[in-house]
């Protein structure tokens, strides 16, 4: 649960631009293995949560504009 609170507030601040992070290609992988393996979320949930997260400003990826237009 700490971890939890901890990546939400991360998250929240780089949303507001408060911070800035970069985002490896390989971890894009990592997420979608973990949210359907693990958690069990379906594709469409997956590539919501992903497009939210991709569209912030301050998180920059190496294949962005691809990585947003493959879905």
């Amino acid at each position: 649960v700490e971890h939890h609170a901890v990546s939400k507030k991360f998250f929240y601040a780089l949303e507001l631009g408060e911070k800035k992070a970069m985002l490896l290609d390989l971890i894009i992988g990592e997420i979608i293995y973990v949210l359907s393996s693990v958690y069990k979320h379906n594709k469409k949930y997956i590539v919501e949560q992903l497009k939210l997260v991709l569209s912030y400003e301050h998180l920059y990826l190496e294949n962005k504009p691809i990585m947003i237009l493959r879905h």
